[in-house]
């Protein structure tokens, strides 16, 4: 069977309108909707934008096209992020309340396309993500870095136990590559009096995920389930916005009923904590701030409102909000595969969130994903912007 055969009803519900292309919400602040087409270096072509790709996969299932080098380009350089949605008249309905089925969704449709090219041509996937498989496979990890130095970052003051009901995720970006992420989020639940477990975790599958190696995933589900059964864990904390997504929306989907744990965001758990007075902020700080939405955290899984809460809650802070924002907001650049596929596009997207945080006044840009601090922080020094970026959680650590 065709992978793309389970997705058929909704490629030919696209209407081909182009308001993934052209935004019609200038009193919204929307003045771009697909950051691929407003940023790639070769211009803004139309198969760039969602009902352009749209139209491939019906190409696709009509076997109407090929799978060649350049239609595996333009279907690896979508970062996946959903803002094509957002606008699309077919979800109009949900948004409104008229129906309650979605027959459009632009970004399980997209991460078809490339497990279809997966399975026709493997041959034919981008190196770095082959090079990601492989590590995955061999470390446990996307960067290909030691297994056994997963958890090298944890200071001598804090260790963590094996068993718990609480298991922080901690995610293979913040492990290897942002543990200062990792560090403020035990620092911050551990003011509150939580008692964290850490298991023998393997990368989530999220990045596999969205390049179409879906063959690989299901041993990394079943591994980190049986660890957390193993834990006792009863709730699971990530940071990362691509951990949040895998492991609460795409994890049920793999493993069927064995998944049942409640999955929080740091930023969740955090407010909760703040809301409940288990939490202070001792400290202020007196600076004007904005927030950038992490595609995976807001309009993949609608976690708007707690980042906006604890930022809000900060004594001293200016919090001025981004244009568009919330489930409009305009991508990092950093996801789907783009950092690892095509960086000269991730950071051209990325210096113009960079630019669009400035235009703000704000001094501070925060996030809540190390995937969005990996591209902003080098979108910031390659524009020498005047502003500086932390996680969510790194501002917290220092304040609490």
């Amino acid at each position: 069977m065709v992978i793309l055969e389970k997705y058929v009803k909704q490629i030919y519900r696209c209407a081909r309108c182009g308001w993934c292309r052209t935004p019609t919400f200038a009193d919204h602040g929307i003045n771009k909707v697909c950051p691929v087409y407003e940023y790639h270096p070769k211009g803004p072509w139309e198969f760039f934008t969602a009902r352009g790709r749209l139209a491939i996969a019906q190409g696709l299932l009509e076997g109407e096209i090929d799978v060649t080098k350049d239609l595996v380009e333009i279907i690896y350089s979508c970062t996946t992020c959903g803002a094509c949605h957002e606008v699309c008249v077919i979800h109009f309905p949900v948004v409104m309340g008229v129906s309650k089925t979605d027959e459009l969704d632009q970004v399980r449709v997209f991460e078809a396309m490339r497990a279809e090219v997966f399975k026709r041509r493997p041959d034919m996937l981008l190196e770095p993500h082959r090079r990601i498989a492989k590590r995955v496979a061999t470390q446990r990890n996307p960067y290909g870095e030691p297994h056994d130095q997963r958890f090298e970052w944890l200071s001598d003051t804090y260790r963590p136990a094996k068993q718990g009901e609480t298991v922080y995720f901690v995610g293979c970006t913040s492990a290897y590559r942002h543990p200062e992420i990792a560090r403020s989020t035990i620092r911050v639940l551990s003011k509150a009096g939580l008692v964290l477990a850490i298991i023998d975790e393997w990368c989530c599958g999220s990045t596999l995920l969205r390049t179409g190696q879906w063959d690989y995933v299901e041993e990394l589900a079943k591994h980190n389930l049986e660890e957390l059964k193993k834990a006792g864990a009863r709730k699971v904390v990530v940071s990362c916005a691509g951990c949040y997504r895998t492991l609460k929306l795409d994890y049920p989907e793999i493993l069927g009923s064995k998944w049942d744990f409640e999955i929080f965001h740091a930023t969740e758990l955090m407010w909760e904590l703040i809301e409940e007075g288990r939490l202070k902020i001792a400290k202020s700080l007196n600076q004007k701030v904005t927030y950038h939405d992490p595609c995976h955290l807001g309009r993949h899984a609608g976690v708007y409102d707690p980042p906006r809460d604890i930022i809000k809650s900060i004594p001293g802070v200016e919090f001025v909000e981004l244009t568009p924002t919330r489930q409009y907001a305009m991508c990092c650049g950093g996801g789907g595969g783009v950092k690892s596929g095509f960086n000269e596009l991730a950071l051209r997207i990325g210096i113009a969130a960079v630019k669009r945080a400035e235009g703000t006044g704000a001094k501070i840009l925060l996030s809540a994903c190390p995937f969005c601090k990996r591209n902003l922080v080098e979108a910031i020094e390659a524009c020498k912007a005047g502003i500086e970026f932390y996680d969510i959680t790194e501002v917290l650590a220092k304040l609490v």
